[in-house]
C-alpha cells in the first residue's frame, strides 16, 4: 500500500489497530472475519485460553484547555503511553498544570477505558485559558483536529 503523505500512514496505522481490537480477541479471534488475516502470522492458530490478569485500574484527568476555538496540546507529555502523538495535558503533567490558571474549569465526562492490562478511569475537565507561548505545546483549531492523527483515547475524550 502506498499512501501521499505521512499522516495518512499515521491515520491509515490508527485505523488498522482499531478495526483490528475488534477482530482480533486475545482468547477468540474472529480470523475469517479479518481482512488481514492473509497477511497475519497469527491467524487461525489454536489459542489457549488464558486466565485473565486483574486489570491495573489507574485514575487520571485530562484537560481540554481552549483559548477561543484553539485546544492546547502537548507535544511531550508525562502520559507516555501513546508516544510520538500530541496529547491532551493530564493529571500527570503536574508541572505543566503548575504553570496554567484553570481555575474556572468544569467537568466535561467521565468514561473508563482500557490499554493492554491498564484500565483508566478517566475524568476530563474543560477550562477557557489565556494563549500560553511554549516550545512544549501546540495550539490547534478545533475544525482542524478531523485531520490529524490522534489516539482513539484522545477522539472519544473530544467528542
Amino acid at each position: 500500500i502506498v499512501l501521499k503523505n505521512k499522516k495518512s500512514y499515521r491515520n491509515f496505522t490508527e485505523s488498522m489497530m482499531d478495526f483490528s481490537s475488534s477482530i482480533c480477541k486475545k482468547n477468540l479471534p474472529l480470523c475469517e472475519s479479518c481482512i488481514f488475516n492473509i497477511f497475519c502470522v497469527s491467524a487461525f492458530q489454536d489459542f489457549k485460553v488464558q486466565k485473565k490478569s486483574k486489570p491495573n485500574i489507574k485514575k487520571i484527568n485530562f484537560f481540554i484547555f481552549k483559548n477561543g476555538t484553539s485546544v492546547c496540546f502537548l507535544k511531550i507529555p508525562n502520559f507516555q503511553f501513546y508516544k510520538r502523538f500530541l496529547h491532551l495535558p493530564s493529571s500527570l503533567d503536574s508541572e505543566f498544570l503548575s504553570k496554567v490558571n484553570y481555575k474556572k474549569k468544569t467537568k466535561v465526562k467521565k468514561f473508563k477505558y482500557s490499554i493492554t492490562n491498564n484500565q483508566y478511569e478517566v475524568q476530563v475537565y474543560s477550562a477557557d485559558i489565556k494563549k500560553i507561548k511554549n516550545k512544549k505545546i501546540i495550539w490547534i483549531d478545533e475544525n482542524k483536529l478531523t485531520k490529524i492523527a490522534l489516539p482513539t483515547l484522545f477522539k472519544k475524550i473530544l467528542n
